[in-house]
């Protein structure tokens, strides 16, 4: 394809796909609303709609119309986002709570609950207050933690609730490289948690019917896999593939997909909504025949979709996924020939006004990048050959669909998980057809799971297909050189790497030298700004103190140099380990840390001296040091210590007591140094 050809192809694609505009302007919106949102702005966005409205109705210009509705759609992604933000509204409990520390709560349970191994975990919305003797009608959502016992396993979605807790916002990443679970949430609209004792709340009344039918579908599908001859390494793959309930899933069986590069399969989406759609229409194929025929498939297509949204509990990607392919059978319902990708670009228009905060979710971004990049990039890989073999076209079709998919969603997956499967397309042609056939198989054992012979069958096959599925996927996982890991990337690195893909693909088309200049002018950029990290982490020179709450440690760091200083028990407790310390390091580029026990006694790093005050140390003289690190309650009083001790920070180990961390705290402010609890975020001195 030439330049003109190309061009002609991005205006006709531009013509035909106006919701492209539509979504840019929305999304722009969007994103400010993100960053600076607040009720003014809100206001100046409403009457800036309206007028901008008025002016596109006038017999002005078209180009001065388009302008004042693109500059209107901006407006609505701004005041919809605004309006999903239930801070900024009177009324909201967070703002509400503020003159008491407890608070008595009346809750639905907005999501059903999470059972974990200690805790029952909800997400749920305020309804009421009490306060200064009255009830006051509140709203907002709230992280809802409570003692998991036989009365609190039984709460569904939808069941109200009476409770007495302490309100507390929820915490950011307490070390550094760990996941933001306050943003993560924060997008969800949940910007505060709770906890409650078995004693501190009481059931109020069931949700509403619709609600307790679907706890009631979803909890037979479920108990129906659990009363199945499966295996619990089986059962539990097939939990993840049919409900997404990833937690019967032991640590090697999640490495061995994520390495393999399987994980979506395991995380129901639009790979499994896609797959029963695909199934739907290729069985009722023959209806296109009749005069109606293609609404009959699509009535079909959604309720079987929609359907199977409902076994697996009205989940936010399958619903997601189901309204994307209901957009796509309703286009063809009532035969509009409109451009696939319009149809695609429309559902996620519709869905981000439904929920603005879905921008920031991953499976959406994973989701509509893959479906885009097949519909635009997969024809073309797929037309460069052209097997003649039956088998081999088919192997070729799932190939450049698999390879479409990978190279729409990698710099994305990058930024989030940090690893590229080496043998991605290995995976998809083993792992996709057996998920079409085990994701059937699956629905049918649950609806005719009670029928005797049949449901030995289905048993039988989905034992060979599962144990097929994890054999695969660790045989794939465990070939040399299976992932690249530890890559991370900056929100400007990703956007660069998909101009990369753009200019790359363009330069294949064209053949112009100009398209070459602009690549490799792009890949100057990508290629510095990963030379500037580089550079700052050979240069760099720092202390830091990890967040810890029942050890301790310390890494120290200059230039290519690097000591991490930790307890022997540190090592034991894995948790701790994997997601506490390595995350900082792999983000740092370490490769090689010299490890050794905390120092006790004055140490010298750098710049910086270091005290690191033991339980039975005892300091006889005057000493100066930069940092003094408090690691256990000391026998020595305090008093004495910060007589002796001249210090510039204070730093108390996470491991202290609440009351030893008060004690030092107030000492440390009596004395106007500035001091370090590790028990809330960790300190970095540079």
């Amino acid at each position: 394809m030439n330049g003109t050809g190309l061009r002609n192809r991005v205006n006709y694609i531009w013509e035909r796909v106006p919701m492209l505009r539509l979504i840019g302007a929305l999304l722009l919106g969007i994103v400010l609303a993100m960053t600076a949102a607040d009720v003014f702005k809100l206001w100046t966005a409403l009457g800036s709609l309206v007028a901008l409205v008025c002016m596109a109705a006038l017999k002005l210009e078209e180009r001065i119309r388009t302008v004042c509705l693109l500059a209107a759609v901006v407006c609505v992604g701004y005041a919809f986002t605004c309006l999903h933000s239930d801070r900024l509204f009177a009324g909201y409990f967070g703002t509400e709570r503020e003159a008491t520390k407890s608070a008595t709560l009346q809750v639905s349970i907005a999501e059903q609950p999470d059972i974990k191994t200690r805790t029952i975990r909800c997400i749920v919305n305020v309804d009421a207050m009490h306060q200064e003797g009255t009830w006051r009608a509140v709203h907002g959502r709230l992280l809802l933690y409570l003692d998991k016992d036989s009365t609190s396993t039984k709460l569904n979605l939808g069941d109200e609730i009476m409770l007495v807790a302490t309100i507390k916002g929820i915490d950011g990443p307490r070390n550094p490289g760990g996941f933001d679970y306050k943003s993560y949430m924060g997008y969800k609209n949940v910007h505060y948690q709770a906890y409650a004792t078995s004693r501190d709340w009481r059931f109020i009344r069931e949700g509403s019917f619709l609600q307790r039918v679907l706890v009631l579908v979803r909890r037979a599908a479920y108990d129906r896999l659990v009363e199945s001859a499966l295996s619990d390494e089986e059962r539990a793959v097939l939990a993840a593939l049919l409900f997404g309930k990833k937690d019967g899933l032991d640590s090697e069986q999640t490495e061995s997909f994520a390495q393999a590069g399987a994980m979506h399969v395991l995380a129901v989406s639009g790979l499994h909504v896609g797959i029963i759609y695909w199934i739907v229409a290729s069985l009722l194929k023959p209806l296109q025949r009749l005069k109606h025929g293609e609404r009959y498939i699509a009535i079909v297509a959604l309720v079987v979709l929609w359907g199977y949204a409902v076994i697996t509990g009205l989940s936010a990607s399958v619903t997601r996924a189901a309204t994307m392919f209901t957009f796509v059978a309703l286009s063809n319902w009532i035969n509009r020939k409109s451009h696939i990708l319009n149809t695609i670009v429309a559902s996620a228009f519709f869905l981000l006004l439904f929920n603005p905060f879905l921008l920031r979710d991953v499976g959406f971004q994973l989701s509509y990048c893959a479906v885009i990049a097949i519909v635009l990039i997969q024809p073309k890989i797929e037309g460069a050959w052209t097997p003649k073999s039956v088998v081999l076209r088919k192997v070729w079709s799932l190939s450049a669909v698999s390879i479409a998919a990978q190279v729409g969603t990698f710099p994305i997956a990058l930024y989030y998980f940090h690893l590229f499967p080496n043998y991605f397309l290995l995976t998809n042609l083993v792992v996709i057809p057996l998920a079409m056939v085990i994701l059937p198989a699956g629905i049918a054992l649950l609806i005719f799971g009670r029928i005797g012979i049949v449901s030995t069958l289905l048993e039988s096959s989905l034992q060979v297909l599962l144990t097929g599925l994890n054999e695969a996927t660790k045989r794939i996982a465990e070939l040399p050189n299976s992932t690249v890991g530890d890559v991370f990337l900056s929100p400007l690195e990703v956007v660069l790497l998909f101009a990369v893909l753009w200019l790359t693909a363009a330069f294949a088309f064209q053949k112009r030298m100009e398209r070459f200049i602009q690549l490799l002018c792009v890949l100057i950029a990508f290629n510095s700004m990963q030379a500037w990290r580089i550079w700052q982490q050979r240069t760099a020179h720092e202390l830091v103190f990890y967040s810890l709450r029942q050890h301790n440690a310390v890494l120290w760091r200059h230039g290519r140099k690097a000591y991490g200083f930790h307890d022997e028990a540190m090592k034991v407790d894995s948790a701790a380990w994997k997601f506490d310390i390595l995350p900082h390091w792999k983000s740092l580029g370490l490769q090689k840390v010299g490890e050794m026990k905390p120092p006790s006694g004055v140490l010298k790093l750098g710049p910086w001296r270091l005290l690191a005050m033991e339980k039975h140390m005892q300091i006889k003289d005057t000493i100066r040091v930069d940092v003094l690190w408090v690691k256990e309650a000391t026998t020595q009083a305090p008093e004495e210590i910060m007589e002796l001790a001249h210090t510039k920070q204070i730093v108390l180990s996470g491991a202290l007591t609440y009351g030893t961390r008060e004690e030092w705290r107030q000492i440390a402010e009596r004395n106007n140094l500035p001091v370090a609890d590790l028990y809330h975020r960790y300190l970095a001195i540079k």
